[in-house]
């Protein structure tokens, strides 16, 4: 099937968690397009899985969730967001 050329948007808009760096809480924001089964997982710097945040539906729009650091060594962390 040809396409157009044209990209069409992603499902999901990621914007930085603020504040960044953070010390105990940084909050998470994102936009979503359309309605969605989403999973939100943290990670350290080698990769490994540390805590699911989120693995639930959610309907179209801002979107923003709150990681307490609790528990969290001091150091660097990846978050990955995932929808549909």
């Amino acid at each position: 099937v040809p396409t157009s050329g044209v990209e069409q948007p992603a499902p999901i808009q990621l914007a930085q968690n603020a504040p960044n760096p953070f010390a105990t809480r940084t909050t998470i924001y994102y936009r979503l397009l359309e309605p969605g089964h989403v999973t939100l997982q943290l990670f350290d710097l080698n990769g490994h899985l540390l805590r699911r945040l989120l693995d639930r539906p959610q309907e179209a729009g801002d979107q923003s969730f709150e990681l307490s650091a609790e528990g969290l060594a001091p150091g660097v962390y990846f978050y990955r967001l995932q929808c549909g």
